[in-house]
This record gives C-alpha cells, structure tokens and sequence, in this order.
C-alpha cells in the first residue's frame, strides 16, 4: 500500500519503511555485507557476563533542525517506548483515557518495535532493567539476563526535543513534514499521501552529504506506465521492475538492470492451532465450547503436525518458482534464506517433506506421482483412505475421530485455501497448489479474499476464532533472524504470528537463542528452532522472491549493491554512508563510499561466525529489510499467458496440472512491485533530480543533482 504517513510509529509497508530509512538513524546500521555497522553508534561491546552493553554515540551528529545527537536522545526513544508498554507509567506522554486506536490497540501502547526491545513477551517478561545515558556520548543498557540482539535495534532514534510531551496516542498519528526531525541524510520538504513524496539532501550529515540532492517518491497505477516512463527518461530509477518486462530495459543501452536475491519469502500457512481452555481465559473468545480444537474453527486435522508436514511435501517448489515467478526466486526451505550462511538451515534432499528432484518434463512427472504415493501412504497411516471411490480421500470415521472432529468424521476430507485477491503470484500459485492436492486426494476451495481485513481477521483468533485452514502470505525478514523466529512464540498468537503454531519446546529454544552470547551456540539454537518449524510445518516455505531493479545508467553511478555480492541498490537497508542513498550521484560526481571497517571491539558477540574475508571485502549475509507481514520487499508481479518462463533444461510451465487452472492474462497489476504487498506503482526520480519508480505503493524517486549556484536546474 501506499505510506499513508510518515511518523515512524505508523509505518507498516515496505515503501514507507524505505522512506523512515531516508529520514532516520539506528543506534546502529547493517555494512555493506548486512552486519552490524556503525551508525548513531560508532563502537559498542558488551561486558563479560553479557548483562551489560556499552555504546560509543558519535560527536559531530546533529539533528535537521541543527540540534546536536547525543545520546539522551538514545535513552529517550527506547524508554519512550518501553514506558508505552508499562500499565503504571504517569509522564507526561500517557493518554488521557483509556482509548483504544483504530486497530483496536490501546492507545497507550506501540507495539511496531517491540521485539527489538523484548517486549514481544510483555512489559511483565521485560528483561532490559536500564537504558542510561551517562554523558553525552555514551549509551549503556542492562540486562537481568544475556540479550544477544542488541546490536540489531532497528529502531529509528527520535530527537528528545521534538518528541518529548508527545503522547503515546499523538505518536501514533500522522506527521506533517515540518514536525519530521530526523539525523538521517535527507529531510522530507514535501508530503502528498496520493501523488508525490519530495525529500532533500541534510546538508549536515554525520555520513557526508549525499551526491543525490532531492528524492522525489511518486506514484504510478500500472507495471507499463512506469516502465515507459524510465525509457522515456522521466524517472531514474525503478525499485521492482516486473519480470515480464525487464527484456524491454534489458535492452536498452542508457538502462541498467540489477537482479537480486532476497531473503524475502513466501508461505503457505496452516491453522495450527489447538488451543487450551487456560489460553482462552487469557485472550478470550466468542465461541470457547466450538469443537476438540476448543474455539479454532479451522480443520482440526491440520493441528496434527504429521498431516502438516504430509500436506507440505506435496509441493514442488521449482516448479512453483517458474510458474508463478517466471523463474525470478529460488525455492524455499527454511524461513531464515541461504543469504544467511551462518544461520540456514538447510534439509537433507532424502528429507520426506523434499519434494523429489528432477531434471526434465518426465522427471517431474515421476516425482509427482512419487510424492502424491508417499502422501497417501502417509495419510492412510493416520486413517485417511478414499472409501467411496471418488478420487478425495474420507476423514476416518473411528470413535477416536468421532471425538476429535465430529463435524467431518466419514466425510470428504476439503479445505479452505485463501490467496490475497490483489496478487497475481499467490493466485497462480494457489491455482497450481489447488490441483496437486486435488490430485493427491484432497478437496481444495481456492477463496480469493482481500488481504485487510479479510486475510487479517481470519488469522487473528481473537477477531475471527481462527477461521480458516491455509493461506498464501509472505514475509521480508531482517537481516538477523531473531524476529522472523519471534514469531512462532505461543505469545505472538494474536500477535505477528499467522499460523497460530504453538510448542512449549520452541518457546524455550527461541529464549535461549535470545540469550545465547556465543556465536557459534546461537547459530547452532537458530538452526534447532528452523528444523523444528520446517518439520512440524506451521509454515512450508515456498519460495525466496528475486527483485529486479532498473536505473538510467546513462545519468547515475556509484550504486552500491547490499549485500556486495548480487544484493539490491535500493535496499531499505541501505543505510549509513556506504549504502547507495550516499555512494549513488550522476556520472563523474559519485563513486562507491567503502564501508567503514570494524574494530574486533565493535563487532557485537551475537553477529555469527565471523568472515574469513578482509575488512571491505565483505562477504553474502541475509539482504531483506525489516517488514512486516505482507509487504515484503518489491519483487515480480503478474505474467501473461505466452510468457517464457526460467528454469532447469528441459522444463516449462505451459500447462498446470489436473484440477487446477490456466494462466491468466496479463492485465494491469494493482499489486506493489513486491511479490507479497498489495497496492499501487511507485518510481523514483535520481537527480540533479532524479526518480526511482515503482507500482502500486512502491515509491517513484526523482534524484536531484548537485548542482553551482549559476547552474540551470534539469
């Protein structure tokens, strides 16, 4: 969608947190290679017992409005929030009343960064016992046990002075461009929620100013028109070019087109949950006495984590890849990405839940009928056999089934499956994953349904009483896994968690992930915590989205790709002096900034296994920016029914199989660029100015060229 504001306590799209990240600083950024890197922060470490983190605030960082950072400003943001959270708090930014906003959320409380301060468990679990600010330039935060992410606070730093007597209600309102203050390299100058987002270069960035004078962030309808646009020179720079149309730029000799992998992902979700009488007292519910499930009114077999993971293994995710992504993803295991060498988790190809590998159109076709008999040898283990004849298998019709699902004992086993109605991959794929469970003996309704609040509310027991069975979703993780983790937590059930999974083990393997300060421990927890996701299947993951960027290499250099090796140009993570918000500039005015080097002081214990590559050499880590549920990171849109499509020799996609349907017509998308959002086109403009350009509610930027006093302006 659209960033409807620009306050960062609001802000839930990939496009708006692209802007948040123009605007405002971290404590501390994400390097060339997505590691910690110095940023508010210019050094940090932690003491021996883990208990306390010390950090170095930089002298000679200002606000826009000129004020100096320090690090009270720090202190004062995540106390802010954390204040939010604690039901005593009396200051001065507590509500008058006791309202609630327009999510139904007390007003009191912003729960956007909560995980990154531990307070995903609430204020009670609170384990940071003081952020203090000792001097000007030195931040501390103690513990009353190991965190092992607070060198990853993607937080931006507010400045105490604007900020302070702002209620937490006020904080969740939106701002108006003069009430912005940030120390980020650019400042918001113009705010048109439709139209256009105009923002200038700070000439007082701590980073150094950047070779970029203006952003200017508009908004397109359609996939073409914004195509058109960059060949016709009217905007610089699109951020999530559609694959279908990427040949066209490919073939131009004034455009450059940059594909890169993301750890961006794509899901389908499973109604997992079976809730006790104890977790309804707490969340409470319209229908407690609905079923064995006690309240869910999804299936109650997909609880089973066997019928899960036997559901899961029926996808072929090359094939998913190539039908419903032109081949611009790679297919998806875990829900950390290879990017993150240190903490994937990668299946054994022997793994049941694998689909079996192939290398041509007969190869598939044997794996298939492979996969649909271990299914069905699987399911009838549990009491699912076909005892009527018609191709869909019966629930069993036992007593003991009798008492776990009454309503369905004895009858065709069907279930729901709902693709977000404004994203032409989830319905392709939907359709695709339709006909392979058709096939394997499984009755599926397909349901096209809005993604708010339709998607939203079923997901969410308390608003619905979890009524649904699968779904189609997608994510864009942060670079550390931490948060992607939180959210199979039991306490993120009407929370950020979706599947509604809850295992007491997981709890307590994702708290000691929290904890653990040794690398080599945490990635191996981290690992634990995905094989355990991967194998009871809440989730099964079924792609990793490429993004395809384009800009007018004829006008702009000095493009830094994040990470370094095949990572993105325009990354909401591009932050700091090296990211291509600074380095990028027109030809012969820009060059890239090398990141600056990290001292073994300032390389944060919870980082992973260390590079074996030199400093400013770095090497792949995860490449997506922090986002939420359904925005992740631009990638393809819609394909028309003749395009080509990108996989192994020997393999195309012409024809879904049996039960599902025929590739729809290419039609205007109203789809962000990302794979997994929902919105409108938006570009931006490079320059002297400049424009990067992207659908639905992707920005459009013009960048805006340095330029002398006696110079024409373009």
């Amino acid at each position: 969608v659209r960033p409807p504001e620009l306050s960062p306590f609001r802000v839930t799209s990939s496009a708006g947190y692209g802007l948040i990240a123009d605007m405002y600083d971290l404590l501390v950024e994400f390097g060339e290679d997505l590691s910690p890197a110095p940023g508010l922060a210019e050094s940090w470490d932690v003491s021996e017992d883990g208990l306390t983190w010390t950090y170095a605030i930089r002298e000679g960082a200002t606000w826009q409005d000129g004020q100096p950072v320090s690090a009270e400003d720090v202190r004062f943001t995540y106390q802010y929030i954390i204040d939010s959270h604690d039901p005593a708090y009396t200051g001065p930014a507590a509500p008058d009343g006791n309202d609630t906003d327009a999510d139904g959320e007390a007003d009191n409380v912003l729960s956007l960064f909560d995980n990154y301060l531990d307070l995903d468990g609430g204020f009670e679990a609170l384990r940071i016992e003081e952020v203090a600010a000792p001097d000007a330039q030195t931040l501390t935060i103690r513990t009353s046990e190991p965190i092992a992410t607070l060198a990853q606070i993607f937080i931006p730093i507010l400045p105490k002075h604007v900020w302070e007597g702002r209620t937490f209600a006020e904080a969740k309102q939106p701002l108006a461009p003069e009430d912005i203050v940030g120390s980020g390299p650019y400042r918001v100058v113009e705010f048109q929620p439709e139209t256009v987002i105009r923002l200038e270069a700070y000439e007082g960035y701590w980073g150094g100013r950047p070779h970029i004078d203006e952003l200017i962030y508009q908004y397109f309808e359609n996939d073409e028109a914004m195509v058109n646009a960059l060949r016709a020179g009217d905007i610089d720079f699109i951020d999530s070019v559609p694959p279908t149309l990427a040949p066209a730029l490919e073939g131009d000799p004034n455009i450059t087109v940059n594909r890169a992998s993301t750890s961006d992902f794509a899901e389908l979700g499973f109604n997992s949950w079976a809730p006790t009488p104890e977790r309804f007292e707490e969340e409470g519910c319209a229908d407690c006495e609905k079923g064995p499930t006690t309240g869910s009114l999804g299936d109650p077999w997909l609880t089973r984590p066997d019928v899960r993971a036997a559901m899961a293994g029926l996808l072929d995710k090359q094939h998913l890849v190539e039908f419903a992504l032109s081949g611009f993803g790679a297919p998806g295991v875990s829900i950390v990405s290879p990017l993150s060498e240190t903490f994937h988790y990668a299946a054994p190809a022997d793994d049941p839940l694998v689909f079996p590998a192939y290398n041509d159109e007969a190869g598939r076709a044997a794996a298939r009928a492979a996969a649909e008999q271990r299914f069905r040898d699987q399911m009838a283990a549990i009491g699912f056999t076909d005892t009527d004849g018609n191709g869909i298998l019966n629930v069993p019709d036992t007593a003991e089934a009798q008492a776990f699902d009454p309503q369905g004992a004895g009858g065709d086993w069907s279930l729901r499956l709902f693709v977000r109605d404004d994203d032409a991959e989830d319905q392709l794929a939907g359709d695709l994953m339709s006909g392979w469970f058709a096939a394997a003996g499984v009755d599926v309704d397909l349901e096209r349904v809005p993604e708010n609040p339709a998607l939203y509310d079923a997901t969410y027991p308390s608003a619905s009483n979890a009524d649904y069975d699968m779904y189609l979703w997608g994510w864009g993780p942060d670079p550390d896994p931490d948060f992607i983790l939180s959210v199979f937590a039991c306490d993120q059930i009407n929370g950020w968690q979706d599947a509604n999974y809850c295992d007491p083990e997981y709890d307590d393997l994702y708290r000691s992930s929290r904890s653990a300060i040794d690398p080599a421990e945490r990635a191996d927890i981290i690992r634990r915590l995905q094989d355990k996701v991967f194998h009871e299947a809440p989730y099964a993951v079924l792609w990793y989205t490429d993004t395809v960027e384009a800009y007018r290499s004829d006008r702009w250099e000095g493009f830094n790709p994040m990470p370094r090796s095949g990572g993105s140009l325009w990354s909401t993570l591009g932050l700091g002096p090296w990211g291509s918000r600074i380095s990028a500039g027109p030809i012969g005015a820009a060059g890239p900034t090398p990141a600056p080097s990290l001292m073994p002081s300032q390389a944060p214990p919870s980082d992973g296994a260390p590079s074996d590559q030199p400093s400013g050499e770095p090497s792949a880590s995860a490449s997506a920016g922090a986002s939420p549920r359904g925005e992740a990171s631009p990638g393809p849109t819609g394909q028309p029914a003749s395009s080509p499509t990108v996989g192994p020799s020997g393999l195309s996609s012409a024809a879904p199989p049996a039960g599902s349907s025929a590739r729809p017509s290419a039609t205007p998308s109203t789809a962000p660029g990302g794979g997994t959002g929902g919105g409108t086109d938006t570009g931006m403009v490079l320059a002297g100015v400049a424009a990067i350009a992207a659908v639905g509610a992707v920005a459009f930027i013009f960048l805006r060229r340095r330029r002398n006093d006696d110079d024409d302006e373009e």
